[in-house]
């Protein structure tokens, strides 16, 4: 499976205006807390059971930051073709 994680970070009314445009056309992008792998940990982790039944079953993740008008987090989770340990094994089985 691909985890894509896109976390929107609120831009603060006292930001001037010239910087909120760039905040808002990806210019800027945001450096603070929480860094990108602790955002897919929690992520990822909060989703076992929900999406998928454990996370060890993602092999590729990307995760970005932005700003924007509405603080917000988007996830798309890909299936990737993909074959497992465990399949194989079943195959050589039959």
């Amino acid at each position: 499976m691909h985890l894509d994680i896109k976390a929107y970070y609120e831009i603060t009314k006292s930001t001037p205006k010239y910087l909120k445009e760039m905040m808002i056309t990806g210019v800027v992008k945001p450096t603070k807390k929480p860094d990108v792998d602790n955002i897919i940990k929690i992520i990822a982790d909060s989703l076992n059971e929900v999406a998928y039944k454990d996370d060890k079953q993602i092999v590729a993740c990307s995760c970005q930051k932005f700003y924007a008008s509405e603080p917000r987090v988007e996830i798309v989770i890909s299936k990737l073709n993909e074959t497992s340990v465990s399949e194989i094994k079943e195959g050589r089985k039959k």
